[in-house]
């Protein structure tokens, strides 16, 4: 359980994974371990451990409301 008092200090890669995610958060574990020099495996215990952490909340998407017609 994680606890809302709890603060972590981020290393390099992890800063570089979050705003991987900020631009992407459809990208594959191998492109974000491919970008930090780990392997997929790497990257996704630490986007879980993100995760877990409660660092990161939710994915979520934009919607561009003018690529929608009306009806």
């Amino acid at each position: 359980m994680v606890n809302i008092n709890d603060k972590y200090k981020l290393d390099e890669k992890d800063q570089k994974i979050l705003h991987m995610l900020s631009d992407d958060s459809r990208l594959l574990w191998k492109e974000i371990g491919g970008n930090l020099g780990i392997s997929a495996n790497a990257a996704r215990r630490r986007v879980l451990n993100l995760i877990d952490s409660g660092i990161i909340k939710r994915f979520t998407i934009e919607i561009d409301y003018d690529l929608i017609e009306e009806g």
